[in-house]
């Protein structure tokens, strides 16, 4: 018997409160940044169903509150949330920064809602396995190039200024 969505969304809450509890953020270089205030949840179809993209946009911000309560008040302003779905690891992931640029290497489409990110996460269709038909043809000649999604990334202010 799977769990109701709210004592899903709780479960997922209260891990998450967890995770970040004593979490410190890193403030210098860019790519010091990436490496050591990143974060991820990984999640199985299950999990996601049943947290459904408001439980899921939920947990996004409880993880932006729980980082801005780790963060010095006088920084908090100056530094970023973001927070993105890696389909292909089946993670939501979220990071702070300092950087005006975010650190991707593909093509980034931002977001202030943190749903839009939620309801990538909850329709994916990968969360238990990447198909093996879906890497048919990685060995040889794929023909045409492949359409390039960029990431979809929420990202908000960590601490919003008063």
């Amino acid at each position: 018997m799977s769990d109701s969505q709210p004592d899903t969304t709780r479960r997922w809450l209260d891990g998450v409160t967890e995770l970040l509890r004593g979490a410190s953020v890193t403030v210098g270089a860019p790519r010091d940044e990436a490496q050591d205030n990143l974060w991820l949840l990984a999640f199985k179809a299950e999990d996601a169903a049943a947290l459904g993209a408001a439980g899921g946009a939920r947990l996004i911000e409880r993880a932006r509150a729980e980082l801005a309560s780790a963060t010095a008040p006088d920084i908090g302003p100056r530094l970023r949330f973001y927070t993105w779905f890696d389909e292909l690891a089946g993670q939501l992931r979220f990071s702070v920064t300092s950087a005006e640029q975010l650190p991707f290497g593909a093509l980034v489409r931002t977001t202030t809602d943190a749903i839009d990110v939620a309801e990538r996460l909850v329709a994916s269709p990968y969360l238990d396995a990447l198909p093996w038909t879906e890497l048919e043809g990685g060995g040889g000649d794929m023909g045409e190039d492949p359409v390039v999604e960029p990431v979809l990334v929420h990202v908000r202010t960590l601490v919003d200024r008063p």
